[in-house]
């Protein structure tokens, strides 16, 4: 009996919740549906948000990543420590540089999901030495999933031969473990680890 649709006006809005009569109305939650438009900076914002808070619960692996998207290319980076108990210089792992993307969604893709890459996004990567691509699609803004694709120099080599002049380029991503500590551990570190097995293989 304690809760109500809310007003005319708000509902005019498009938004609608059930609302707790003794909560005061400056904390009442209003979660906008897809009908509604959201300013990209808040996808943007958002996106970089859930992946910082799955990255994070690991204890081991700290993220560095604006939310102003000022850096051509690349978002930040993220670090990953060999154990939980010393995050100093002397116990990192390696570091990863990163470009986080979000969008709104009707329905999440099943196991893999694309993006249509800037080409010379690839191109840097390729010149850095790889990077990690996430993805982040949002239902609304506790609904949401994490896609990732691990673009090691070999796999950027391959795009870039693929993609000739075009300017965007398809890549495929796998759908992120964010919810597993031990998942998200292990796809960071088989990154370093494979990036650090190819650079020993060049001359």
């Amino acid at each position: 009996d304690g809760l109500r649709l809310l007003g005319q006006t708000e509902l005019r809005t498009g938004l609608r919740v059930g609302v707790d009569e003794d909560v005061p109305r400056e904390d009442r939650r209003v979660i906008p549906k897809m009908s509604e438009k959201v300013d990209t900076t808040i996808i943007e914002m958002s996106a970089v948000n859930k992946l910082e808070a799955s990255l994070l619960s690991t204890g081991m692996i700290v993220p560095n990543i604006s939310k102003a998207d000022k850096v051509p290319s690349w978002d930040g980076e993220i670090l990953l420590y060999k154990t939980k108990e010393d995050l100093s210089k002397g116990n990192l792992s390696g570091t990863i540089p990163v470009q986080v993307k979000g969008t709104m969604v009707e329905r999440f893709e099943k196991k893999k999901a694309v993006f249509q890459a800037d080409v010379r996004d690839l191109r840097n990567y390729y010149n850095d030495n790889g990077a990690m691509f996430f993805l982040v699609q949002l239902k609304d803004f506790d609904t949401y999933k994490i896609y990732y694709a691990s673009l090691l120099p070999f796999d950027l080599r391959r795009l870039l031969e693929e993609a000739e002049n075009q300017k965007t380029k398809q890549i495929t991503l796998e759908q992120f473990p964010h919810k597993y500590r031990e998942g998200v551990v292990r796809v960071v570190s088989d990154f370093i680890i494979n990036k650090n097995k190819r650079a020993q293989l060049l001359p």
